[in-house]
């Protein structure tokens, strides 16, 4: 088998580290660390799962911390994954990563990112975190770091890895002050590149993590106008900038927008629930049934455009269908879409409320 080291960066970890240092200590064959200034207990678990630590100064710069970790690696390929995610299947995981390495042989790998949002809700997203070592291959941005190779984007292909991640749950978003973190970074990132698409995509993404919509447009704006058409996030940028919309009053403008590309993402349920969403807030009821009706066709496929929704197949398009029932007096039909909501989210606070009405 080809020997492969796990490669990560770390500070204040001692949580989280070690279940996801067990997650993968049979997946990997070294486990290489840097430690960016912690003042827990991080350096003494990552030793006692085995680990090589060393220290590294912070720059605020995530690539110079990667870039700074790859370099601990002794192996021909590399693994990065982070302190609050777990490998998921890590029986199944070893003999993926063998089969991945010997059918893509120097190319760069995804994987699965499932993020935890609390409340039953999650999002999902595909990242290249699996690939050769070598100096050739290097982390490039200082916030949301992508690996390149040569300075260009890898050729890439699926590892069927997947990882729970915990680390945009609203605890730990607030615990750690990631918002704040990220939104100084990413401004000090645009400000030297301001034709980054990416950058200004990422600083929209955060500010409407703190519900401010109007800059968020302001930012997501900037990336539009920058954006190349096979940026892999492009799906998922228009979505926001709509959202931003819509969040500010203007949900006709929304749909219009959002309508323009309607067509290029009919296979995306994300960009489907939000058109359906716009259809009902501007009173156009047989569009948006028709709309969160095909999302549900759609369930279970990954999507192409960037971060996905899960919810947008399942539960929230089948809680919308019951609002649509409601509102046209189909109290049966209500009860119905909101049960099946349930089945996926038991949390749904919008549909437990929903068949409390027309109980």
């Amino acid at each position: 088998m080809t020997p492969i080291s796990l490669c990560m960066i770390v500070r204040d970890e001692e949580a989280l580290l070690g279940r996801c240092l067990e997650s993968v200590k049979d997946v990997v064959d070294e486990i290489c660390i840097l430690d960016t200034g912690s003042k827990d207990k991080t350096v003494e678990i990552a030793e006692q799962h085995g680990a090589r630590v060393e220290s590294f100064e912070w720059c605020s710069d995530f690539s110079a911390a990667r870039n700074a970790s790859l370099k601990l690696a002794t192996h021909d390929w590399i693994l990065v994954i982070d302190a609050d995610e777990t490998l998921k299947n890590p029986e199944e995981a070893r003999t993926k990563l063998q089969t991945f390495m010997k059918a893509h042989a120097g190319k760069a790998g995804h994987i699965q990112v499932e993020n935890s949002l609390g409340g039953g809700d999650s999002s999902n997203t595909r990242v290249t975190r699996f690939f050769p070592s070598g100096t050739d291959w290097k982390f490039e941005g200082r916030i949301h770091e992508q690996i390149l190779f040569k300075g260009s984007t890898p050729q890439r292909a699926f590892t069927e890895l997947a990882v729970d991640h915990v680390g945009y749950s609203p605890e730990l978003m607030q615990e750690k002050d990631k918002v704040g973190r990220n939104e100084k970074l990413l401004c000090e990132a645009l400000a030297a590149d301001p034709s980054d698409s990416y950058t200004a995509y990422q600083l929209g993404r955060t500010l409407v993590q703190e519900n401010r919509f109007a800059e968020a447009l302001e930012a997501l704006e900037l990336s539009v106008e920058h954006v190349a058409d096979d940026a892999a996030y492009i799906g998922h940028l228009f979505e926001t900038a709509a959202s931003c919309l819509r969040e500010l009053g203007h949900s006709e403008q929304a749909l219009a927008w959002l309508s323009n590309i309607e067509a290029q993402f009919r296979d995306r349920a994300d960009t489907c629930f939000l058109i359906a969403l716009l259809a009902m807030d501007t009173g156009e009821l047989d569009r948006a049934k028709s709309g969160f009706e095909h999302c549900l066709t759609l369930a279970g496929t990954t999507p192409r455009g960037g971060v996905s929704w899960p919810a947008a197949s399942t539960w929230a398009a089948q809680a919308n269908l019951g609002v649509l029932a409601e509102a046209l007096y189909q109290p049966d039909e209500a009860k119905s879409r909101y049960q099946a909501a349930l089945a996926t989210n038991p949390e749904h606070e919008a549909s437990l409320a929903g068949l409390a009405r027309l109980t």
